[in-house]
């Protein structure tokens, strides 16, 4: 995946910048059904922009059903609703929806709990 600069004269914001260039990749078939995406780190660093900025990119990108992220696995292309929907499934993109908000929830709680274990590392004093 190759991120372009964010155009900072661009009235979108940088995650909305991020988004619609992932967007644009996987509309074009540049990344495809089933693809993985490079971690959140990488995608940062690819892009000059916080873990954050990704983060609220990889959001919007869920809420469109362009991609779905599993823990411990990564964030995936997924095919589009259109591709697989069928009159049974209506209930089926909420259910998604649900669980990629507790995914989300459940990364930002993960990062919490590091930075707060980060900083107990370096308040405690060694024993001697």
């Amino acid at each position: 995946m190759s991120g372009r600069p964010l155009d900072f004269d661009d009235p979108q914001q940088p995650y909305q910048q991020v988004a619609a260039n992932i967007r644009a990749q996987i509309t074009s078939g540049d990344i495809a059904v089933g693809d993985q995406l490079s971690s959140v780190r990488e995608l940062a660093k690819e892009y000059g922009v916080s873990g954050g900025t990704i983060q609220q990119a990889l959001r919007l990108l869920r809420q469109e059903g362009l991609i779905v992220t599993w823990q411990g696995r990564g964030t995936f292309v997924r095919r589009r609703q259109a591709d697989t929907a069928s009159a049974g499934d209506a209930e089926v993109p909420t259910i998604m929806r649900r669980l990629d908000e507790i995914l989300d929830r459940i990364e930002q709680l993960e990062e919490q709990v590091a930075a707060v274990e980060k900083d107990l590392k370096k308040t405690r004093t060694p024993k001697r």
